[in-house]
């Protein structure tokens, strides 16, 4: 997986699942397909929580991103100039 992205639900819980049943972190990498580290990060995470629940990804705090100038290209000029009028 690529740097930055968050794990899905199903794969927190495909993790857990296979904590659960006594796999190791590097096996447990290798079948679901991401780094050790990540999968030390969950089940850590899963033992701090108590082991009941399946941790959830929290909400991502900053702002927003912003609308990037390429879509403004595809508003029409007779938004953003009211002088010009359409003829039907």
């Amino acid at each position: 997986m690529k740097s930055g992205k968050e794990l899905g639900r199903d794969t927190i819980v495909a993790i857990i699942t296979l904590y659960k049943e006594g796999y190791n972190c590097k096996d447990i990498a290798t079948h679901v397909g991401i780094g050790v580290l990540q999968v030390k990060k969950k089940t850590k995470k899963f033992q701090d929580g108590g082991g009941d629940a399946i941790p959830t990804p929290k909400p991502r705090s900053g702002q927003p991103r912003k609308i990037s100038n390429h879509i403004s290209k595809f508003h029409s000029p007779l938004q953003y100039n009211s002088c010009i009028k359409a003829t039907t």
